[in-house]
């Protein structure tokens, strides 16, 4: 206001009073418009702003809560080099009822060679090939593979849960399989009811289970003949990995420790089965 006085002052000695009275009018609409622009000016920015918030919160939430792109993984996990083999179908597995046939897959029914090899043939991408690059964006460490490839020692956590259902499989069957067959894996321990190796696979499947739930529903209906209760609903459609795609994936990065190309504690390559040897 104090330049705008100082304006009119300087101005009114050259005017003639009606002049001076339009003149005020002038710069008071001018002062009035330049107040009205502004408050326009900062509605929009305050909208504007707003606006890109929601948007936003509404994307992150989405990828982290809501991701329903059929081809996208799931982007609370962190990174993977897996990621790029990730690819999502809608399947209804057959999955058998509890009083119906088990051995409609290779993974069950009675202990048999086809069901060993089917399994062996399930786990056998459990080691893989990491880079150096892949560990830094991990923010992880692991033991470097001694072949000059520059590549590090690595699995997939899901060939660990998959080993960890063997193991209780073949547990289960001790008539079948040696006691023996894996080392002392289940050599028991004196006061508990299952070897700690058994105990690990079933609190770390329970962790698998209770991290990333499936939120598929089952539903139930009554069986054509007579019954005490309700079937479930194995079948229910739902969203899977393609399982090939990853497990190719992991085939082809895949390697055997018995190569011994491990780095071992002594800098030399570690020799599994002398370490082995040396444990009895």
């Amino acid at each position: 206001m104090e330049s705008l006085y100082n304006d009119l002052t300087v101005e009114k000695e050259n005017l003639l009073p009606n002049e001076i009275t339009d003149h005020i009018k002038t710069y008071s609409q001018r002062g009035w418009m330049f107040h009205f622009m502004q408050y326009c000016l900062f509605t929009v920015l305050v909208i504007a702003y707003t606006g890109l918030v929601a948007i936003l919160a509404l994307h992150f939430s989405g990828d982290n809560v809501h991701n329903t792109d059929g081809n996208c993984f799931d982007r609370s996990t962190l990174f993977s080099p897996a990621q790029e083999a990730i690819v999502y179908n809608t399947v209804s597995p057959a999955v058998p009822s509890t009083d119906g046939d088990p051995d409609t897959t290779p993974y069950g029914g009675n202990p048999s060679l086809e069901g060993d090899a089917a399994w062996a043939r399930l786990l056998r991408p459990t080691n893989i090939r990491i880079s150096g690059d892949e560990l830094f964006k991990m923010n992880e460490t692991s033991l470097p593979l001694i072949d000059g490839s520059g590549d590090y020692w690595g699995s997939l956590e899901v060939y660990h849960q998959l080993h960890c259902l063997k193991i209780i499989r073949e547990y289960i069957a001790l008539d079948y399989y040696p006691a023996d067959l894996h080392g002392d894996l289940f050599t028991m321990v004196p006061g508990r009811v299952f070897p700690t190796h058994i105990d690990h696979c079933l609190e770390a499947l329970r962790l698998r289970l209770t991290c990333q739930p499936d939120l598929t529903v089952m539903t139930y209906h009554w069986p054509e003949e007579k019954a005490y209760k309700p079937d479930p609903d194995y079948r229910t459609s739902r969203k899977c990995v393609d399982w090939d795609k990853l497990h190719e994936f992991a085939i082809n990065r895949s390697f055997s420790v018995l190569d011994n190309i491990v780095l071992g504690q002594d800098g030399q390559a570690w020799n599994p089965a002398l370490s082995r040897e040396s444990q009895k």
